[in-house]
């Protein structure tokens, strides 16, 4: 399925491939399965999810929480306020008073620590 995430990303620009994908339908359900496997591993969970599998992924542009993808913008907002509260920008992972944010911010961190690894 590797080799089918590179090419829609050739033909697409990115590995945002909907979880009802018509032109290759398993492509679109295995790309959600790896979002869930990453999502079961950050919480603890019985996961099938690997480091090596997250850095393959991870290089290839491959966008772990897509709700937060698209909420970008406004969760870096939500970090300033943050950080206007509490005056540093480290988000506990569990964080109860905006567990979306504390999410995102673990996303963030972890997108850093590829990026730094694979330059």
């Amino acid at each position: 399925m590797l080799e089918h995430l590179r090419k829609y990303k050739e033909e697409h620009g990115d590995c945002l491939v909907p979880g009802r994908f018509a032109l290759n339908p398993p492509l679109g359900k295995w790309v959600n399965n790896q979002r869930t496997a990453y999502r079961r591993m950050l919480n603890g969970e019985k996961s099938n999810m690997t480091e090596e599998r997250i850095s393959l992924l991870s290089r290839l542009g491959f966008v772990w929480v897509v709700e937060y993808y698209d909420k970008w913008p406004d969760m870096f907002e939500e970090l300033k306020k943050y950080k206007e509260t509490h005056g540093h920008c480290s988000v506990p992972v569990h964080y109860p008073s905006d567990k979306c944010l504390a999410l995102w911010a673990k996303a963030q961190r972890r997108n850093c620590r590829e990026m730094k690894k694979n330059r």
